[in-house]
């Protein structure tokens, strides 16, 4: 993470296979002096937010297949 000053915002680059480098996304915090908290927080949301989803889709996924092979509304 780093505050990038020509985009003017924090910043944090993930990793991506096959993209050298990865990809730099910002963090929406528009301001140098922001609390590290926050900035490790947003920075934690954008790497594994993803990996949130996919464990709740997950964990809901068996439930709407019942539902839809008893013939409920899905």
């Amino acid at each position: 993470m780093w505050f990038d000053t020509m985009l003017g915002d924090w910043v944090v680059r993930l990793p991506f296979h096959g993209l050298r480098g990865g990809a730099i996304l910002p963090l929406e915090i528009p301001w140098f002096d922001a609390p590290w908290s926050e900035v490790y927080r947003a920075a934690g949301d954008v790497a594994y937010g993803s990996d949130a989803l996919r464990h709740s889709m997950s964990d809901e996924l068996p439930e709407v297949r019942r539902r839809r092979d008893a013939g409920g509304s899905s």
